[in-house]
């Protein structure tokens, strides 16, 4: 009888169903060691990193095989996919750089001004894109205007690229840091007798700010930001500096 009960619970063991694995979330602490390594101030010291890029490119080689897309378990969350986003732009456009370093600016790379977002492809999870598209698609897919002030597309004009990658238990504070840290600089926000001065990123990407109440109302969302936007100001947009947001070995 005891034989027969301890075949019974044998065999009960061998069919119950086994766990799956939890598949672990995807991890950014390369690409924070490359920006800690070779990032100050918001510029790139890329002859130095042109000399040192293991960490850059074995946090590519998890960007080109997995995403949200590709691995969807690994990104539960909508914070996971958004600092996924950010952190793969930031990361191709350096690599896009560094494959043709030395140069002055990403619009002497290529043919024409703009191949470097149009004409340049990157791998995210499996699948080729350019960084024009892939921007547009982690626009339409989080509707977050605080994405212009954390994707970096290695140029001057660009939000200062931070020195540690987005995380997604972090990305709330640090997307409202770096969106401080863009509005409380001259360059991009200046209002003076009566005319308020925007960084050209406000015209490229207008439609994308705005309020729930006024949305696709720039006005409105400088206000909500604690911006001193005066009735009636007028708007300029200042020129965009595209050149390259270059270190030139620690200056």
């Amino acid at each position: 009888m005891k034989r027969l009960l301890l075949l019974a619970a044998i065999a009960g063991c061998a069919t119950e169903p086994s766990a799956e694995p939890e598949t672990p979330a995807f991890r950014h602490d390369l690409w924070t060691k490359v920006l800690k390594a070779h990032c100050r101030d918001g510029l790139v010291d890329y002859a130095a990193l042109k000399e040192d890029r293991a960490d850059l490119d074995a946090y590519l080689a998890l960007v080109a095989k997995d995403s949200p897309d590709a691995n969807p378990a690994a990104f539960p969350r909508r914070e996971d996919r958004l600092a996924y986003a950010i952190n793969a732009y930031n990361a191709w456009a350096l690599k896009g750089v560094l494959d043709h370093y030395p140069c002055d600016s990403v619009k002497s790379i290529g043919e024409r001004p703009f191949d470097f977002f149009k004409k340049l492809e990157f791998t995210f999870g499996g699948k080729k894109s350019s960084l024009e598209a892939w921007e547009t698609k982690a626009r339409q897919e989080f509707g977050d205007p605080r994405l212009h002030f954390a994707l970096n597309c290695a140029s001057i004009g660009c939000p200062k690229l931070p020195e540690e990658a987005f995380e997604p238990a972090r990305l709330e504070d640090q997307l409202a840091r770096e969106t401080k840290k863009f509005l409380g600089e001259e360059r991009n926000v200046r209002v003076a007798d009566g005319v308020v001065t925007l960084s050209s990123i406000f015209k490229w990407y207008r439609k994308d700010f705005g309020t729930e109440d006024q949305p696709a109302n720039l006005e409105a969302w400088l206000r909500a930001q604690g911006v001193e936007f005066p009735e009636g100001a007028e708007i300029r947009f200042a020129d965009y500096d595209w050149g390259l947001n270059d270190r030139k070995g620690g200056r």
